[in-house]
């Protein structure tokens, strides 16, 4: 069954006393949205609802007073103008009082009637998701059929297919290491996102190893309904100049149940020195290195050449199993085949 955001409840109260049939009722109506992915069939109602997730309740004035509830749920489809009626039900006489929709069918809320118009149902079922506009009524009956209090709201989907994506910094760029600005997609019914950032300190972790591991640079930093921040103003610890960071949003989606977690795409990105940028400063000390080798080492090769000319930029290295040197492993081997430049024995060049 796929899942959809759905509120199929409706409340209507009755305030009636047998001695003030002319009386009214307050009906407040309270949706616990937005919405997170449901089954669209725990909202059917039938005559026992105890095990149904609590996405409504309703508050009536005065209480103690019998009544009864109707409840109508209405769809008006993409691109029209009228709502059309999709389910109805209403409720046994009972003593007015507040509740939730988890009541209705359980305790002394017991359905007298309802009608789901199937067609309009199944319609809505193959959409896969909620599309078009939703609105619940509900109204208080008493004697007689009159209505004594009414309430209705228009009901905030979350679309179970949207996605929170980290639109900069850009995966594998290089950012300056004392301003790094971030932004993601703004997400739909939030109650706020948290940032959390780590240093991948080597090239064989992958990048969710990374961020999980030992103490976050970043950790899950609050950072409200903010879609753009500066993390330079989130770090926990300090961070330097050619380390590897890797970086996931987090927002908060609110729902009768305590709420969901969307997690982002983890974007990594290295840090540089805005004095001494990564990619010059690399290509600046590969050239000094071939140039202190001997020159028959060089025979079969033109990187010293075309890295002089500007005809080729080394952006990165990769080991033989195919996995990314971090930019502080690619400092300690630069280091190191400075002061051991003998350790090089032949250069292979692949077109």
């Amino acid at each position: 069954m796929k899942k959809l955001l759905f509120i199929l409840v409706a409340v209507m109260f009755l305030a009636i006393s047998p001695n003030k049939t002319n009386g009214q009722v307050s009906v407040d109506l309270q949706v616990f949205e937005p919405l997170p992915e449901i089954n669209f069939a725990a909202f059917l109602l039938v005559n026992n609802l105890a095990g149904a997730p609590r996405i409504f309740s309703v508050r009536m004035e005065p209480k103690g007073v019998p009544v009864k509830l109707e409840g109508v749920i209405k769809w008006k489809k993409n691109q029209q103008s009228n709502f059309e009626r999709l389910y109805t039900f209403l409720t046994q006489e009972f003593q007015s009082r507040n509740l939730s929709n988890t009541e209705i069918g359980n305790s002394d809320i017991l359905i007298e009637s309802d009608e789901m118009n199937s067609v309009l149902r199944d319609e809505a079922l193959n959409k896969g998701k909620p599309t078009g506009t939703y609105l619940l009524e509900v109204r208080a009956i008493g004697e007689g059929g009159t209505v004594l209090g009414d309430d209705s709201h228009e009901l905030l989907f979350l679309n179970p297919t949207q996605s929170l994506t980290i639109r900069i910094p850009r995966t594998g760029s290089s950012q300056n290491v004392g301003s790094v600005l971030t932004e993601w997609d703004q997400v739909l019914g939030v109650s706020g996102y948290s940032v959390k950032a780590n240093v991948r300190t080597s090239g064989s972790q992958s990048l969710e190893e990374a961020l999980e591991s030992g103490n976050p640079i970043i950790n899950n930093r609050d950072v409200g309904l903010k879609t753009v921040v500066n993390l330079r103003e989130l770090l926990d610890r300090e961070w330097l100049p050619g380390q590897e960071i890797v970086l996931q949003v987090t927002a908060i989606v609110e729902g009768p149940s305590g709420g969901n977690e969307l997690f982002s795409n983890i974007v990594n990105f290295y840090l540089e020195d805005s004095e001494s940028p990564f990619t010059a400063k690399l290509n600046n000390n590969i050239r000094s290195i071939l140039e202190s080798l001997p020159k028959e080492l060089l025979e079969d090769t033109e990187l010293l050449e075309r890295l002089a000319e500007g005809d080729v930029e080394i952006i990165e290295i990769i080991r033989e199993d195919g996995t990314k040197l971090t930019r502080l492993e690619i400092d300690e081997l630069v280091s190191y085949l400075r002061d051991n430049p003998e350790v090089i024995v032949s250069f292979t060049e692949n077109n």
